[in-house]
């Protein structure tokens, strides 16, 4: 996100030192806020895995759970 910034303060003509906030400069260079487009990406994965054939491990990770675990008897044992 720092070299996004920067980036974009660059486009706009300001540097670090101007003292300029991200929101203002956001504005100035009419950018989506980061968290749209990290929200949008997300949305844009999941719509990926979702598509995908029954075989595949992603498919059956996202609809299966993991069997439960099974303990042998006993006492647990004290980790130092």
């Amino acid at each position: 996100m720092v070299a996004e910034m920067r980036m974009i303060g660059w486009m706009c003509g300001f540097t670090r030192l101007d003292g300029i906030r991200n929101g203002v400069i956001r504005s100035l260079a009419e950018v989506a806020p980061i968290e749209e487009k990290l929200r949008e990406t997300r949305l844009r994965w999941f719509g990926h895995v979702k598509r995908r054939k029954r075989g595949r491990p992603s498919a059956e990770m996202r609809d299966d759970r993991p069997p439960p675990v099974e303990r042998e008897g006993g006492v647990d044992r004290k980790r130092v």
